[in-house]
């Protein structure tokens, strides 16, 4: 994966990377819809936290999310990973508001079915939200992923100690 690569992903300003010998972190911020407007609530920010000792990977939203453009970021990132499959997943929603349609969550279920086609285990994804939309969304998340396992929590802190229990490591 190269940080060049992912910044030619249209719609926003591009990933800016950092990191050290265990993780890379890019972000990609928006501040325009899909018919080019400013958003009305500012921008709309996702990081991307990849840990290769941990196999994890960290999303973390802010602001208001706006699903086209949710599912592009999380498309052009993940069709850059060589194996998105080996990462567990950490989605940290407490810094945002709004939904992903399911339209698009059903979008992205079907390419995580072909990217996992191949793999010989589950793909671990602990979201972290306030809002009880979400978790009561977790049920049909869950039941339209293949290899994947959903769940939601209120605190980060509980959704660590559930990757760190369900993790790569331990299954």
């Amino acid at each position: 994966m190269c940080p060049s690569c992912l910044a030619q992903i249209p719609g926003g300003t591009g990933f800016g990377a950092t990191g050290n010998k265990s993780f890379t972190v890019f972000v990609y911020t928006s501040w325009m819809n899909s018919d080019g407007l400013p958003f009305q609530d500012g921008e709309f920010t996702i990081e991307f936290e990849l840990d290769e000792v941990a196999e994890r990977l960290t999303l973390t939203l802010k602001g208001r999310i706006v699903s086209q453009t949710y599912y592009d970021i999380c498309v052009g990132f993940y069709s850059k990973l060589a194996d998105p499959g080996r990462y567990d997943r950490l989605v940290d929603c407490t810094a945002s508001k709004g939904y992903v349609t399911f339209d698009h969550l059903d979008a992205l279920s079907r390419l995580w079915r072909s990217w996992l086609a191949k793999a010989d285990r589950v793909v671990n994804v602990a979201v972290v939200s306030d809002d009880p939309l979400t978790h009561a969304r977790m049920g049909v998340v869950d039941h339209l992923s293949h290899k994947q396992r959903h769940r939601a929590f209120y605190t980060l802190a509980e959704a660590e100690a559930w990757l760190e229990t369900h993790g790569k490591r331990q299954d």
